[in-house]
């Protein structure tokens, strides 16, 4: 079933056409995609909406529709979808049907305190000023960019930034008077079947336009990395158990990856350049505390960033703030003090260097792996592989990929060296030498 069919300023949904369907004695067999008709009004644009759509086996619903809908169309050239299909079924005198599938939300959805446009995102100018530029220079029927791939650390704000795109890109369809564009959000260790994968694709085949997020892409094997390749390639998707593949119109496919390595070379080669991420500056973090949507002053704003710039990711400075807010809210204060993010800090435990009790764990687990080589046994450095510094500190290996190890590095702290894994540098051995073992 179609999910949207433009038709000369009208828009008819799979739930409209449905229930028109459900009307007749013969229902005509509809095909599993849509058509784009073009805005502007005319009987043949119905005429040829109609043969889309197959009405051979009823000729009288196409005859009606092509007749009704045209005097409508004289009478109001642009009513509301909504009272365009009260009209429809009322002439028809069908009963609304429950249970009928509802038409895709294309909605993105941000937290409160979450920037909704490239112009509020306030950091990444190297990526976001060429999009807002790119998108500002759609026109005519195209409402999507081509495929973009986004890399860097965790915790950079690369879902943020996805949204951002599909919400300007959707601001952007209003202003063209066209159909907005349908966002679908997937991370890629969920999809990890085929049928995964054409469920999802299934959701792409039905809307005008569609904006997909794939998190994590490069978790995708080589199978499903191939299918989403012919995808962004060829604008088709071969289903499961299907001879010939899907043709998906207007699709926008975006990544986001924290190990471009792991990506398919397919993949790479259709994506192209991608978009890297930097880690924000001290200076771009300050003025971020004033955006939190709770007054800070100037004296707890530099605490608290002094303990989250060295990884350069927002969403350390976001957590601490939220509890801060927390504890200003408690004591009774309209803004948070440098007292009140103390208090917060000595709670997390967390150092003058921005480490925490786990943070702190991994180093104690390195320290009591020194290494040695050569004949002498010479001492080499402290380390051991990820799989043991899991291990031995009951670590979630996701939970440490994403925010232990990258929070150790950023600080320069942990490195990886060949035929050890992962190694304490010179830095963590003069700052944290006390948690070496006697």
């Amino acid at each position: 079933m179609v999910d949207l069919i433009a038709l000369g300023g009208f828009i008819l949904t799979a739930k409209g056409l449905q229930l028109l369907v459900q009307s007749t004695r013969k229902p005509p067999r509809l095909p599993p995609v849509g058509a784009l008709i073009d805005p502007k009004f005319s009987g043949r644009n119905v005429d040829v909406m109609c043969d889309v759509l197959d009405f051979s086996s009823c000729p009288e619903v196409k005859a009606a529709i092509i007749e009704e809908v045209a005097t409508a169309a004289k009478a109001a050239q642009t009513p509301k979808d909504s009272e365009l299909f009260d009209w429809l079924l009322s002439e028809y005198q069908a009963p609304v049907q429950t249970g009928a599938p509802k038409q895709a939300s294309s909605a993105v959805h941000f937290k409160s305190d979450e920037p909704k446009t490239l112009g509020e995102y306030g950091s990444q100018g190297h990526a976001t000023k060429p999009l807002l530029k790119a998108i500002k220079a759609l026109d005519g029927d195209k409402v999507v960019l081509e495929h973009k791939l986004l890399t860097g650390p965790p915790g950079l704000g690369k879902t943020l930034l996805s949204k951002i795109i599909a919400h300007e890109l959707q601001l952007r369809a209003r202003d063209l008077h066209l159909p907005e564009p349908q966002f679908v959000e997937t991370y890629g260790a969920n999809l990890n079947s085929v049928q995964a994968l054409d469920q999802v694709v299934h959701q792409l085949v039905q809307a005008e336009a569609s904006i997909w997020f794939i998190d994590e892409i490069h978790a995708l094997d080589k199978e499903l990395s191939t299918k989403v390749y012919l995808l962004m390639e060829e604008g088709r998707y071969p289903f499961d158990n299907s001879l010939n593949p899907t043709p998906v119109p207007n699709c926008m496919v975006i990544g986001a990856t924290t190990d471009y390595g792991q990506l398919h070379p397919a993949l790479k080669r259709r994506f192209g350049e991608s978009l890297m991420l930097r880690p924000m500056t001290r200076d771009e973090l300050l003025p971020l505390c004033s955006k939190l949507g709770f007054p800070i002053t100037p004296e707890g704003c530099e605490l608290l960033v002094s303990r989250c710039w060295q990884s350069g990711a927002p969403w350390e400075l976001k957590i601490l703030f939220r509890d801060c807010v927390a504890f200003a809210k408690a004591d009774g204060l309209e803004e948070i003090t440098a007292p009140v993010v103390q208090e917060v800090l000595e709670t997390h435990q967390i150092d003058e260097h921005g480490l925490r009790p786990i943070d702190r764990s991994v180093l104690i687990a390195l320290f009591k792996r020194p290494r040695y080589r050569g004949k002498l046994q010479e001492f080499y450095c402290y380390g051991g592989s990820e799989n043991d510094v899991c291990a031995v500190t009951q670590l979630d290996k996701q939970e440490f990929q994403d925010t232990v190890r990258p929070r150790l590095m950023s600080r320069e702290l942990l490195e990886v060296r060949s035929g050890v894994g992962l190694a304490l540098t010179p830095k963590a051995v003069d700052l944290y030498g006390y948690l070496r073992p006697v």
